[in-house]
């Protein structure tokens, strides 16, 4: 399956006036640090709608350094610290020396006391937040996202922690697409590539959902997107999703005045939560499927205003072995 560049849903591909205005600007930019970049982007020029791929080529500074999605990074790290026994990577791993009372794992991916992650796919990895919370766990983690400038900040933040020797994890990241028919505009890639991004042990998503199905309230479609993405996952391979959850209640919805596009309590109108996704890697033939809900992550300004407030849900599903059946835990 070729890795496919795409537009970010039904948006125009970036004209050609604004990519050669980006690649000057890139070029002026490779001198400063990734927070002076940002400074800079929100100062000299007018930001693009947000949604377009011009909006995805011009933030990924800014998200890599604004303090809001720092606070966020540093909650997702905090989050899989949390439930590390629950993803089946946390010190309930342990295997003992050999000829101890524990039996030696089946898994190969066992190492320093943990169950390994092995090889992971960070799928619309953005800039990397979800990569570092996994980072420790892991052997090695390819990440792809559509937006160049976003690879572009992964890649010098990966290799930053490298050179600061706080990754101990092969981390790298390419630009382009694994779901096939729904983007256009192929990204040729030569063979290597093509078979790394073939296999893995897991694939792990954070917030990209809602990105890759043009039509979000359309079941097919996130099946179709997740088929695809598993197609690359080897058997016994675990898939882990972290997303916003959606309000599900008939009773009508407080909206939160401070985001018009979710409830007071964090919860997302539209798009795809916990039980859409749950019941779509059923249908899919995934086993294990479990998640738990009622996640918060909120961030406050200096003068005390509340600027992020989402509930995220964590799930995980594993391909082939065994058939135990789904379990919800709320509000954990």
């Amino acid at each position: 399956m070729p890795l496919m560049h795409s537009r970010h849903q039904d948006n125009a591909t970036v004209s050609e006036a604004s990519s050669k205005k980006r690649t000057e600007a890139t070029a002026h930019e490779k001198t400063m640090s990734i927070a002076e970049r940002a400074k800079e982007r929100m100062a000299t020029y007018e930001a693009p709608e947000v949604g377009t791929m011009e909006y995805f080529e011009w933030v990924p500074p800014i998200y890599a350094t604004s303090p809001d999605q720092l606070a966020k990074g540093a909650w997702i790290k905090e989050l899989i610290k949390k439930h590390e026994g629950w993803i089946g990577i946390g010190d309930d791993n342990k295997v003992t020396a050999v000829g101890g009372g524990k039996a030696e794992g089946k898994s190969s991916r066992r190492q320093n006391g943990h169950k390994r992650l092995g090889t992971v796919l960070d799928y619309a990895a953005g800039t990397g937040y979800l990569s570092q919370a996994l980072a420790p766990y892991a052997e090695r983690i390819l990440a792809i996202d559509r937006s160049q400038g976003m690879v572009d900040i992964y890649n010098e933040i990966s290799g930053k922690l490298k050179e600061d020797d706080t990754l101990r994890c092969d981390m790298r990241a390419v630009c382009g697409d694994l779901i096939p028919d729904t983007y256009d505009n192929v990204l040729g890639i030569d063979e290597a590539e093509e078979r790394d991004y073939s296999e893995f042990d897991t694939i792990a998503l954070c917030l990209a959902l809602d990105l890759f199905t043009p039509e979000i309230s359309n079941p097919s479609w996130i099946i179709h997107a997740l088929q695809a993405l598993v197609s690359r996952l080897k058997e016994d391979g675990i898939l882990i999703i972290l997303e916003i959850e959606k309000y599900e209640s008939n009773v009508a919805p407080v909206m939160d005045p401070d985001n018009p596009a979710c409830t007071i309590d964090g919860l997302k109108m539209q798009g795809n939560g916990s039980l859409d996704v749950s019941i779509a890697l059923q249908e899919m033939g995934m086993n294990n499927v479990e998640y738990k809900t009622g996640e918060r992550f909120q961030w406050f300004r200096k003068d005390g205003m509340r600027w992020r407030n989402e509930t995220f849900f964590v799930m995980k599903a594993r391909k082939g072995g065994s058939t135990e059946g789904k379990s919800k835990v709320k509000d954990h």
